[in-house]
């Protein structure tokens, strides 16, 4: 739902009442993700026989050559419900006749692997998202829709934890536009898009050295899933806190600020240093 709103905010602003149409059905997607629960649990890929295997397996293959080492897969679910009205916020809802109501169930498998020499780690994810009409919207939606993601590739560097946590990640996702509304001050990164995971790892290492300097830090010596999952927790809870005080308005004017804004890197709190 929200990658159909993100193309659509920015025409809708010039729009009229168009525009009233897409920033509510913009509102209606941020009160559903207030009340949206991501559940991440340690799996196994013979749970998810609709993924790629042999482009994981191939993926995988190419990380152990540059010396990383395989820690585990973890299965996400997040559950997504456009149509359950939250009438305590008394915000207005996207006119039935123009926004389908839906409801978007996203699986994702993440591979975590770490690097005993360089203390990174990399991973690999993907996800499934089926989306169907909730009651009544079936006239705008006859039919669900399911989006695979293709598998990607990141290197991420930790320091410290808890709420003084720094990371660093080196991926080669496209940009996104929603990614935006979740940047975190102390989670930095750059984004590579179609680099293979040997230029990810080398662009990596130069420039993860020239950010712990420039923050005063120093980079953790040792890496363990358990780690890695104290991180990817904080992701998460960041996301709640994000949603929690996101209002309709805030949200469109991140949504269109991606059009301004060419940066490949996320520097934070230490972006000028």
């Amino acid at each position: 739902m929200m990658s159909l709103l993100i193309a659509g905010v920015g025409a809708a602003v010039a729009g009229g009442a168009q525009a009233a149409v897409y920033l509510s059905a913009l509102g209606s997607t941020i009160r559903a993700q207030r009340r949206s629960r991501i559940v991440m649990r340690p799996g196994t890929l013979r749970e998810l026989p609709q993924f790629d295997h042999s482009a994981l397996d191939a993926l995988t293959h190419e990380l152990q050559g540059l010396g990383f080492d395989w820690l585990g897969d973890v299965i996400s679910t997040h559950d997504l419900d456009t149509s359950q009205p939250d009438d305590s916020e008394g915000a207005p809802r996207a006119s039935k006749s123009l926004m389908p109501e839906v409801r978007t169930q996203t699986t994702g498998l993440l591979r975590v692997t770490a690097h005993p020499e360089h203390s990174c780690y990399g991973t690999l994810i993907s996800c499934i998202s089926e989306t169907s009409p909730s009651p009544g919207s079936e006239h705008l939606m006859p039919q669900n829709r399911v989006t695979v993601a293709p598998f990607r590739t990141a290197v991420t560097s930790l320091s410290g934890s808890g709420d003084a946590m720094w990371a660093y990640g080196t991926s080669n996702r496209e940009r996104q536009a929603i990614s935006r509304l979740h940047r975190h001050p102390r989670v930095l990164g750059a984004r590579l898009p179609g680099a293979n995971a040997g230029h990810l790892l080398a662009h990596h290492l130069q420039r993860r050295g020239e950010v712990a300097r420039a923050g005063g830090f120093a980079w953790d010596p040792q890496t363990s899933a358990e780690r890695y999952m104290a991180y990817e927790d904080r992701v998460v809870r960041h996301l709640r806190a994000v949603y929690a005080g996101m209002s309709t308005l805030k949200a469109a004017r991140g949504l269109l600020g991606f059009h301004f804004d060419n940066s490949a890197e996320w520097l934070g709190e230490l972006a000028g240093r």
